[in-house]
C-alpha cells in the first residue's frame, strides 16, 4: 500500500527538528518501507528525502532474516534563521544567533540495533559566522564540517554521543543524558586550533578544553553566552541539589590554553600558558605570561551573597602593568563599588608604569553599611594597600564610599603610613633620579577626594599629613623635574643670597631633619611649622602650594646657625614641631639680636618648575637725625 503526505509536519524522533510541509509518497509492503524525493520545510530550508526500513528476504534452506536495516538519506538548504527559531538543536541554536545567510547540506539517519545515528556534512558555503577566530569566517567562504550523533543504552539511561569537527583544527565531543526532555553533557572535550592527534582525553566528568591559538579575544567569546532569563521561583526540597541551565552543561570546566595574544577587558597579555580548573562555581587558575605570573582563583557570586561581583584572590610573583593597562584598571575602578570583587591580591614584583614597586598586598571587600535604608550606598573597605620595596615601605587602609547627595562622583579616603629607609633611592626607583641623597623617617596621614581610588581629583583633595625625616642632601636637580622637591631644595636662591650662603645651597643643601606638618583643603596644601634643618642653617617655611596647579606660595626664612644657643633653641622645636615660623623667628632673634642682619627672608611664589624668588628687606627704615639749629615748631 501506501501513504500520502499532503502538507503535515512530522518528525523522526523526539527532540529532533520537525519536517514541515511534507509532500509526497510512502510505499510499504511486508518487508517495509520506502520513500523517494519526499519533499518538506526542515530549518528555515527545502530538502529531500530519500529512504526507508528494509527486511532482506529469505533464502531457500536458510533461517529467516532477523536483521532490518533503516535509514534516511536528505539533500537540502539551512537558514541561519531557520536554525535561530528551533530549540530542538540545543544549543546550536544559541550559536546561530551569530550566523547569517543560508547553506547546502547532505544528512543520514540511520538505526543500529534499534538505536539512531545521525551524520551531517557541509561545505557551509553561503553562511556567514560572526564568531571568533578560528570559528568565524565570511559567507562567500568555505569551511567543512562534519557531524555526528550516535544514540545508546548504557545501566545509566539512554545516552547519545556528539562529534563535530569544523575546519582542520576545531574538535568538541560530548557524551550526553537523555534521560530528561533536556539533554545535559556528563562529559566532553574541545579542541581549538589543535590537530586531532592532540586532543585532550575524554574525562570522566565535566568538559576539558584545550585551546592554541595566535589571537584571542575573551570578550568574544563571553559574548556567545546567552543573557540569563529570569525565571520564576521553584519550590526546591531541602538538601536537593540546584541545577545550572543545561546550555552551561557544554561549556569546559578544565582548560588548557596557548596564545602569543590574550585580551580581556581590553587588558593584553602576551605568550600566554593558561591552565585552569572550575568546580563548585570557582575558577582556579595558573598562568604565565609576558605581564604576569601566578595563580589565580575567582569564585562567582551566589544568590543572597553581598559581595554581589565575586571574590578574587590571586598569588602573583610578577605583575607588569604598562601604561595602558593602569589606565584601564583605572577607569575600570570609575565602575560603581557593587560590581567590583572582593579583593585578595599578593604580588611579589610589581611594575607599573615601568617602574618597579616591589611587593603589593591589597585586601578589599564591598560592604552593605545602611543597605537597607539606603541600597545605593555601598562601599568598597581597602582593609590592606601595602607596598613593601628596600628603600621603604607604604601601609594603607581606606573606603571607596556611594555618592552622595549633590555630588556624582564616589568619594576615595585612605590612611596611611609611609616607612623610609633612603628617600633618595626611592625617588629614584619611582622615576625622579639625582633630587635627593639619603633621607630616612616617617610620612603619615589621612587624605579623602572625590573618584576612585586609582585616580585623584586634586580640586578636591582634603587631609592632613605630617613629615619626620632624617639626614639627607637635596641635590642639585632640575626643579621642573623635581617638582615641588625642587622648591624646597632652595636651589633657585643662591643667586639672591649673601656669599656666606651661596656653598650652602648652590651644591645642593645638607639637612639634618625635616619636620612639619601639611594641611590640605580643596587641593590647597598648607603649612605654618615646615622645618629644614641643616649644618650651617634651619630653613623655616610658611605658605600654600596648589596641588592641582603645581603653583606655590611661601615665605622662607633662613637663619643661621652660630651659636650653641641656636642649636638648642632648634632643638627645642625639634621637640615640639608645632611653634610656628613666627613664634620661632622671635625666639631666635631675641636670643641673637646681633644675627639679625646674618638673617634672610624670601617670598617664593610662581610655577613649581620656574619659581619666583623676591627678597624681603626687614630692615627698619633709617630716621634722620634731628637739626639742632631747627627749633621745633
Amino acid at each position: 500500500g501506501s501513504v500520502q503526505f499532503d502538507g503535515n509536519d512530522l518528525r523522526m524522533l523526539p527532540g529532533t527538528p520537525w519536517l514541515n510541509q511534507l509532500q509526497g509518497t510512502l510505499q510499504f509492503n511486508e518487508r517495509g518501507f520506502e520513500v523517494r524525493q519526499l519533499q518538506a520545510t526542515l530549518l528555515g530550508g527545502p530538502t529531500l528525502i530519500d529512504g526507508g526500513m528494509h527486511t532482506p528476504e529469505p533464502v531457500a534452506g536458510q533461517a529467516a532474516p532477523t536483521s532490518t536495516q533503516m535509514a534516511f538519506k536528505a539533500q537540502g538548504r539551512v537558514s541561519a534563521v531557520g536554525l535561530q527559531a528551533s530549540h530542538d538543536v540545543a544549543p546550536l541554536n544559541l550559536l546561530a544567533q551569530h550566523a547569517s545567510g543560508a547553506t547546502d547540506y547532505s544528512a543520514r539517519l540511520a538505526w543500529h540495533q534499534g538505536l539512531p545515528e545521525l551524520t551531517v556534512h557541509s561545505r557551509l558555503a553561503g553562511l556567514g559566522l560572526q564568531l571568533p577566530a578560528p570559528l568565524g569566517k565570511p559567507a562567500q567562504t568555505e569551511k567543512p564540517l562534519a557531524l555526528q550523533i550516535r544514540s545508546k543504552q548504557t545501566a545509566d539511561g539512554p545516552q547519545d554521543d556528539i562529534e563535530l569537527a569544523l575546519g582542520d583544527t576545531t574538535r568538541l565531543m560530548y557524551v550526553r543524558d537523555l534521560s530528561t526532555d533536556t539533554p545535559r553533557v556528563l562529559r566532553g572535550r574541545l579542541g581549538l586550533g589543535v590537530l586531532p592527534e592532540n586532543l585532550p582525553a575524554l574525562p570522566e566528568s565535566g568538559v576539558t578544553a584545550s585551546v592554541n591559538v595566535d589571537h584571542l579575544v575573551v570578550d568574544e567569546w563571553l559574548a556567545l553566552l546567552p543573557s540569563p532569563a529570569p525565571q520564576p521561583t521553584p519550590v526546591s526540597t531541602p538538601g536537593a541539589p540546584q541545577q545550572n541551565p543545561a546550555w552551561l552543561t557544554y561549556l569546559p570546566t578544565r582548560l588548557g590554553l596557548k596564545a602569543n595574544s590574550l585580551i580581556a577587558n581590553d587588558r593584553h597579555l602576551h605568550q600566554v600558558q593558561l591552565g585552569g580548573t572550575h568546580e563548585a562555581g570557582r575558577w582556579l587558575v595558573n598562568v604565565e605570561a609576558v605581564e604576569l605570573s601566578g595563580h589565580v582563583a575567582f569564585e562567582h557570586a551566589m544568590p543572597g551573597q553581598t559581595d554581589q561581583a565575586g571574590k578574587l584572590f590571586a598569588r602573583l610573583s610578577r605583575l607588569n602593568l604598562p601604561p595602558s593597562s593602569a589606565r584601564e584598571v583605572e577607569s575600570l575602578l570609575e565602575a560603581p563599588p557593587a560590581s567590583l570583587p572582593t579583593l585578595d591580591i599578593v604580588v611579589d614584583s610589581l611594575e607599573l608604569r615601568g617602574k618597579q614597586l616591589g611587593r603589593v598586598e591589597i585586601e578589599a571587600i564591598n560592604t552593605d553599611r545602611d543597605l537597607a535604608r539606603t541600597p545605593a550606598a555601598r562601599e568598597w573597605q581597602l582593609k590592606k594597600f601595602n607596598i613593601t620595596l628596600p628603600e621603604g615601605t607604604l601601609r594603607s587602609t581606606g573606603r571607596w564610599l556611594a555618592a552622595r547627595e549633590g555630588s556624582p562622583r564616589r568619594k576615595s579616603e585612605m590612611n596611611f603610613v609611609l616607612d623610609v629607609q633612603d628617600a633618595g633611592a626611592m625617588l629614584t626607583q619611582l622615576g625622579t633620579p639625582e633630587a635627593l641623597r639619603g633621607g630616612a623617617g616617617q610620612i603619615d596621614g589621612i587624605i579623602s577626594w572625590q573618584g576612585s581610588p586609582l585616580s585623584l581629583h586634586y580640586p578636591s583633595l582634603n587631609g592632613h599629613l605630617n613629615v619626620r625625616m632624617g639626614r639627607g642632601q637635596f641635590l642639585k636637580a632640575d626643579p621642573g623635574v623635581a617638582k615641588l622637591l625642587g622648591v624646597l631644595s632652595l636651589q633657585a636662591l643662591p643667586r639672591r643670597l649673601l656669599l656666606d650662603f651661596r656653598d650652602v645651597f648652590a651644591q645642593g643643601f645638607v639637612f639634618d631633619s625635616v619636620l612639619g606638618d601639611v594641611t590640605i583643603v580643596h587641593g590647597m596644601a598648607n603649612t605654618r611649622n615646615l622645618q629644614i634643618k641643616g649644618i650651617n642653617a634651619v630653613v623655616q617655611l610658611d605658605g600654600s602650594a596648589d596641588i592641582a596647579r603645581e603653583t606655590q606660595k611661601l615665605r622662607v626664612q633662613i637663619l643661621p646657625i652660630m651659636d650653641t644657643g641656636t642649636a638648642s633653641l632648634l632643638a627645642a622645636i625639634t621637640v615640639n614641631p608645632l611653634v610656628g615660623l613666627t613664634t620661632f623667628i622671635a625666639q631666635w632673634l631675641l636670643q641673637n639680636p646681633l644675627s639679625r642682619a646674618s638673617s634672610q627672608e624670601f617670598l617664593v611664589d610662581g610655577s613649581w618648575a620656574q619659581p619666583q624668588v623676591t627678597r624681603i628687606d626687614q630692615r627698619p627704615p633709617r630716621t634722620p637725625a634731628p637739626n639742632p639749629l631747627i627749633s621745633p615748631p
